[in-house]
């Protein structure tokens, strides 16, 4: 330290940063706080008040290294000074320690400035000190905690509150738990509280697995291309699922009717065909309802996009819907003849149902051939 009056004469702010004002907020005292006596009375209250806080510390030692500065450049080339920021840091504090400082170099004009600090918050400061007056030495007091503990507990509250901040993570970080505390207090209150851990099992599961195949990402993206499709195929789904469990009550139903040891496999597929269960629509009827359904949102899609060649392409969903609707008929047939709710004679059942097979595909064929022609046609027009 003797060396620095040899080759440098400037004056010399010893400077205690307190980014997170521990000052301010245990002891109810007002800075900056500029001068010898006035940083001791403040440091001795803070002590008193919260002894345990590294920043007593800070304070202490930098008065300890002022009276050394003092003994070799004088007193008139040296002051001391704290500043504070505000308790939630961020940049508010920033701006009111650049303020402060302002306020410490109009009454004391320094040269350069030593910087004591208790860690790495506080010396994150170190741009806007240096962006005023040049800083000769940063002296960082280490006390009871290490300064690996210290930096550890910064780079974790960081990335918590990145984590929370951010809208993704927030989500699952968030969401999910309070979704589960939601229904671990709804099915207590119920007395089903045995059903909890199922419906909490879904509930994660679906989660995870949406995140791991991305489906949100895909469900939005189609979204934003095709919303016409997306619906479509949403309510396709819904339709087809409504369906398929039509078409398994229709089983139970028959089996609760039948003795087990005369039901057939023909006359099971016959049930879920056909049952309906006093409802105005069977099983087969809603999953080809589903299936047409996204068709026409196909077709919807292409027109309203305006695709290039949309007539030329039109014609596949035509026919796909007509197919479905034909194919209608002979599975209704086929399920009639199956539970026995037709009687037909055995030597009958084979050709009626090839009939209806002939004429599901007959139908199928003559529009894509008349299709097929029409684009071969007005190929051959534009290129004329």
């Amino acid at each position: 330290m003797s060396e620095l009056k040899d080759f440098y004469k400037g004056k010399i702010l010893v400077l205690c940063v307190d980014r997170d004002d521990d000052l301010g907020v245990s002891t109810g005292i007002k800075s900056p706080v500029i001068g010898r006596e006035s940083n001791l009375k403040a440091a001795i209250q803070f002590a008193l008040v919260s002894p345990e806080d590294s920043d007593v510390n800070t304070m202490f030692s930098a008065i300890k290294l002022y009276d050394r500065l003092v003994n070799i450049v004088g007193k008139e080339n040296c002051e001391i000074a704290c500043i504070t920021g505000l308790p939630e840091e961020g940049i508010e504090a920033d701006v009111k320690i650049s303020k402060e400082l302002d306020d410490v170099l109009k009454i004391f004009k320094a040269d350069s400035v030593i910087l004591v600090s208790d860690g790495v918050s506080d010396e994150s400061v170190v741009p806007i000190i240096t962006s005023k007056v040049p800083i000769i030495s940063v002296s960082r007091i280490v006390v009871q905690q290490s300064q690996s503990v210290e930096e550890l507990y910064t780079i974790i509250t960081r990335y918590i509150k990145r984590l929370v901040n951010d809208p993704n993570t927030r989500r699952v970080l968030l969401g999910i738990p309070s979704i589960i505390i939601i229904l671990y207090s709804i099915f207590y209150l119920l007395g089903f509280i045995n059903m909890f851990w199922i419906i909490t099992g879904f509930i994660v599961g679906i989660v995870g697995l949406i995140k791991a195949f991305q489906i949100d990402k895909a469900i939005y993206e189609s979204w934003e291309n095709a919303q016409i499709i997306v619906a479509s195929a949403a309510l396709s789904l819904i339709l087809m699922i409504t369906g398929f469990y039509i078409g398994f009550l229709g089983v139970s139903l028959y089996l609760s009717h039948t003795q087990m040891q005369n039901v057939s496999t023909t006359a099971l597929i016959g049930a879920f065909i056909s049952e309906r269960l006093s409802q105005p629509f069977s099983s087969t009827d809603l999953i080809i309802a589903g299936l047409i359904i996204l068709m026409l949102g196909r077709l919807v899609t292409k027109f309203i996009k305006n695709i290039p060649g949309v007539m030329h392409t039109a014609w596949h969903e035509v026919v796909s819907i007509s197919f479905l609707i034909t194919l209608k008929l002979v599975i209704d047939t086929l399920g009639e003849i199956l539970t026995q709710k037709t009687p037909f004679p055995s030597e009958l059942l084979v050709p009626t149902i090839l009939n209806r097979v002939a004429l599901s595909f007959a139908i199928t064929v003559v529009l894509t051939i008349l299709f097929t022609s029409y684009e071969r046609i007005q190929r051959i027009r534009s290129q004329k």
